[in-house]
């Protein structure tokens, strides 16, 4: 009799020991499909929103990577963005400008007083005769951060430094061209402006070797073809969508197993 009961306790000791291994297999197995599900997910809300800004103009490029953090045991994803020149299309409008070099344009966001950058250099004049962005309408910055006021009846023209100059060729400004010794440092508000993460203004330097262009603005940095071919690979979501459907599968075999001992 003892032998016939250990001969039924041993298999399921054995079963709920391997129920613990497999369980805890099939837990990471699960964690890091779920990680790439999110990956993938977030991945392509990442593609579609580079698709709808590809003619943007100074929109940079959003991209996404994962990372391992062993303290976790989880896949971190970073999403940034990438700083590449975008090509520069010509207007022949004066208040147009792009940056041949590194280097951004200063702007102010008046609400919250920080400093952004942005390669968007489409500009007009605003009711108080204030340089600003077409865009989102923040004030333009010269190289000692103040806001740029154009006189009026003036046709701007500007040389490669940056410099504005009046009809009577007199100097009105100079724009603010300027970077970070860092990109990271760098936070998204709309992927076509950015400020520096921590508020330190002093991150924010100028830039001596950049020159203009005017009647110029840098477009979007999107490659167009390579972002429709990323659209087109689809099958990652649903991997880890089936991946995750087997291992469920697996471990309702395991409890079946485990309720009919």
């Amino acid at each position: 009799m003892r032998f016939a009961k250990v001969s039924v306790i041993i298999p399921r000791l054995i079963l709920i020991l391997l129920m613990f291994s497999w369980g805890s297999a099939i837990d990471k197995t699960l964690d890091m499909a779920q990680s790439g599900m999110l990956y993938s997910e977030k991945g392509s809300e990442i593609t579609m929103e580079n698709v709808v800004n590809v003619k943007t103009p100074g929109f940079k490029e959003v991209k996404q990577r994962s990372v391992y953090d062993a303290k976790s045991s989880q896949v971190i994803n970073i999403v940034s963005n990438s700083f590449i020149k975008g090509p520069f299309v010509s207007t022949g409008r004066p208040l147009d400008f792009a940056i041949e070099g590194n280097g951004f344009f200063m702007v102010l966001e008046a609400a919250t007083g920080k400093i952004l950058l942005t390669s968007d250099g489409r500009f007009e004049v605003n009711e108080n005769r204030e340089l600003i962005t077409t865009s989102k309408r923040f004030k333009v910055l010269d190289v000692n951060r103040s806001v740029i006021e154009i006189p009026p009846y003036v046709t701007i023209r500007a040389d490669e430094k940056g410099r504005l100059y009046d009809n009577n060729n007199s100097i009105i400004a100079a724009l603010g061209i300027a970077d970070t010794d860092d990109h990271k440092k760098l936070s998204s508000l709309n992927n076509v402006f950015f400020y520096v993460k921590d508020g330190n203004r002093d991150s924010i330097q100028l830039v001596e070797s950049a020159t203009l262009k005017q009647g110029y603005y840098e477009g979007s940095n999107i490659d167009y073809s390579k972002t429709i071919a990323k659209m087109a690979s689809s099958g990652k979501y649903g991997a880890n969508v089936n991946l995750v459907q087997t291992r469920m599968k697996m471990l309702d075999t395991i409890i079946d197993i485990a309720n009919k001992q």
